[in-house]
């Protein structure tokens, strides 16, 4: 019982801090839903910095956090007014569309504790790459990621993130407990379910139902979070990134601390997984020709891009570093290029429809939704952006299937997994196409001061 509450109180603490910081600065309670993943950055970054670069003593390290919790604590002069909880809206109609949403999250999460007292110990790659290299971690000795010898099966290439939050969780709580990865991955899909919501509700409480719906409705959602791959970590990153990007156009104002944010939780998939590094490019490409097209920002591009900077640096630094052993090691220019990508072609596209296929579910929502509502459909900028941006990442993951010499074993092992970094922000570009919020039959929506709620951020915000 003591180290579950150890465990608690050492995940709830930096992402209190997280919070704090960003209230006090924002000053918007929608914004932290966000404090989740950037407090346990936070976990990961500093267990490497403070505790395994500097060395500083556990205590020290400990009063610091508390220390900074209390000073924000006063610094953001927090309320309990400044918080709305859904029960405590003034429209009724709103309040049913929030306690529903926060009952489909309650029986998901349920089912996500269930599966994880069952298997307590994720899947091998959990195992093996994250939690086999967290315990090394543990020992604040980054040599061994820079020798040769270590195991190839660990993958000592993959990037640190996630490993150094689970040995920050161990070494608070002083025991190598499975709760521990479970939780972290726990509050990563709780998050991503939590950042979507808050996003799509500057558009619609039903909508943003509906976005919820989306992602959870699909066994995929939970079965992926409660193996403790990475890849839900990083697609909550990227969709924060991108949440944050559009909830600063709806502003209409140019937000310097929202665009950095925006960069800082982008940046961070960076020192997830190799693809990170995909997602990033896919985002600043998209970004631009954006900017060439719709004459988007180029200032806020600038503070993303700052904010991503010190991530790239660290990636370039530990890549420079240590021995790599990934599968893409495995790609080999055939002189007859063509033939190998018709070959690998067929491969590859029986993997994407048989994993298309485990997403049934929120197919037959989507068409269901379409049936009953008849909503109208409105081709925008957010939506564009978002859509360049997975087609970008699509043809990325796709390139590397085509030209591996057997694609069959990485198609196998990572093409459904891969289909979870884009499937958050596909909800978010598909929701945003909706123009009618306020026209559905079962959930009317309430007017605004100046006629009805409009799905699309003002681009004059971007310029």
């Amino acid at each position: 019982m003591m180290d579950l509450l150890l465990l608690i109180l050492a995940v709830i603490l930096p992402i209190v801090v997280a919070g704090l910081l960003l209230f006090t600065i924002e000053r918007d309670a929608t914004i932290l839903w966000f404090a989740i993943p950037l407090g346990l950055l936070w976990l990961g970054i500093s267990y490497i910095i403070f505790l395994c670069w500097l060395q500083l003593p556990i205590i020290v390290y400990c009063f610091m956090n508390i220390g900074a919790a209390l000073f924000l604590f006063g610094k953001s002069k927090i309320k309990s007014s400044d918080i709305r909880f859904p029960m405590l809206s003034k429209d009724r109609t709103q309040n049913k569309i929030e306690i529903i949403t926060l009952s489909m999250i309650v029986i998901q999460g349920i089912f996500f504790i269930a599966i994880s007292y069952f298997h307590p110990f994720g899947t091998w790659d959990a195992w093996m790459i994250w939690n086999v290299k967290a315990i090394h971690l543990m020992d604040g000795n980054l040599n061994y990621y820079f020798n040769q010898s270590v195991n190839n099966l660990s993958h000592p290439g993959y990037p640190l993130l996630l490993p150094a939050i689970l040995a920050n969780l161990w070494t608070l709580t002083g025991s190598v407990s499975q709760a521990n990865p479970a939780l972290v991955a726990f509050l990563f899909c709780l998050s991503a379910i939590g950042i979507l919501y808050v996003t799509v509700r500057k558009l619609s409480s039903f909508v943003a139902f509906l976005a919820v719906a989306l992602l959870i409705v699909t066994p995929q959602f939970t079965l992926q979070g409660t193996s403790q791959y990475a890849d839900i970590p990083l697609s909550v990153f990227t969709l924060a990134g991108c949440c944050l990007l559009f909830l600063n156009s709806g502003h209409c104002q140019r937000n310097v601390f929202k665009m950095v944010l925006s960069g800082i939780l982008l940046g961070s998939g960076l020192l997830l997984k190799n693809e990170g590094v995909l997602i990033v490019v896919a985002f600043a490409v998209s970004y631009l020709v954006m900017t060439i097209l719709r004459k988007w920002s180029l200032k806020n591009f600038l503070f993303i891009g700052a904010g991503i900077l010190p991530f790239a640096v660290a990636l370039i630094y530990y890549k420079m570093h240590v021995p790599s052993q990934d599968h893409l090691q495995a790609i080999r220019w055939n002189l007859d290029l063509l033939n190998h990508i018709a070959t690998n072609a067929p491969l590859t596209i029986s993997y994407y429809f048989k994993n298309a296929l485990r997403f049934w579910e929120p197919i037959a929502l989507v068409f269901l939704f379409y049936v009953i509502f008849k909503p109208k459909i409105k081709i925008n900028e957010t939506s564009v952006f978002l859509f360049l941006m997975i087609g970008i990442i699509l043809s990325g993951y796709t390139s590397i299937y085509l030209i591996v010499d057997n694609p069959e074993f990485l198609l196998s092992t990572s093409s459904k997994r891969l289909i979870m970094h884009i499937y958050p922000i596909l909800i978010l570009a598909l929701v945003n196409l909706v123009k009618d919020f306020d026209n559905f039959l079962f959930f009317p929506q309430p007017q605004t001061p100046t006629g009805t709620i409009s799905n699309t951020f003002p681009s004059g915000s971007l310029k």
